[in-house]
């Protein structure tokens, strides 16, 4: 039969055999084909089985890592009525040629998944020292448990973090660790977004979470960054 002949305004659906110990996903997260959901439900096990022994996440942070476009000034050349057909270009600051190969470069390393991983393990320091108040990791050194995500988001356009907190902190309000990040940590860390801030906040069910933070796991993306997390060895 010929479905290219049909007109049918709705989508072609894929079905999806579940499998037999599905785990719930959280609702924003979109499956699309039977290869995500077992990408997908396969690393969700692994985050649960971390719940299970013993990984209890406090805190979600979000952050974004300094871009080119950061730079950029909206200029408004027209003032017409209620801003309509207002023609708005954009200016940044230094020699714009010269800029062209910096800022093709960065471009080029925000999309980096390994240069990504290089930028979390600076900021994982700063958040050991002023979170945690290790300023020295020894070998009697007993790290806090934390688990780190690498996303694009709808955009596409470059990689954003979310990280996993648990332990006990120097702080117990979520006002003073946001405040934390976007004064202490923030201005010690060049690839964090000065015009976008940190966010924090509390973490009431953590499967639901991880699920969540799993959504763009797939065979090409491992949205867990196992180099920078710190995890529970399963004995």
């Amino acid at each position: 039969m010929n479905y290219s002949s049909i007109s049918n305004p709705l989508p072609l659906v894929v079905p999806i055999n579940l499998d037999r110990k599905h785990i719930p996903i959280h609702p924003n997260c979109k499956i699309y084909n039977q290869d995500q959901y077992d990408h997908h439900l396969a690393m969700l096990r692994y985050l649960q089985e971390q719940i299970d022994l013993g990984f209890d996440p406090k805190y979600l942070l979000t952050y974004h890592l300094t871009h080119p476009r950061d730079y950029l000034r909206p200029l408004k050349e027209t003032n017409k009525k209620y801003g309509h057909k207002d023609r708005v270009s954009y200016r940044g600051g230094g020699n714009l040629w010269k800029g062209v190969g910096y800022d093709k470069f960065m471009h080029k390393m925000r999309n980096d998944y390994d240069f990504t991983v290089k930028d979390n393990r600076y900021v994982q320091k700063l958040i050991f020292k002023w979170l945690y108040g290790i300023s020295k990791i020894k070998k009697d050194t007993i790290l806090p448990r934390m688990m780190y995500f690498i996303e694009k988001g709808k955009v596409k356009l470059q990689h954003h973090i979310h990280i996993l907190l648990s332990g006990n902190m120097l702080y117990d309000k979520e006002v003073d660790i946001t405040d934390t990040l976007n004064s202490s940590i923030r201005m010690r860390a060049k690839c964090i977004s000065l015009t976008k801030p940190i966010h924090c906040q509390v973490v009431d069910k953590p499967s639901f979470a991880m699920s969540y933070l799993n959504k763009e796991m797939s065979k090409e993306h491992l949205s867990l960054d196992t180099q920078n997390s710190i995890l529970i060895k399963k004995l």
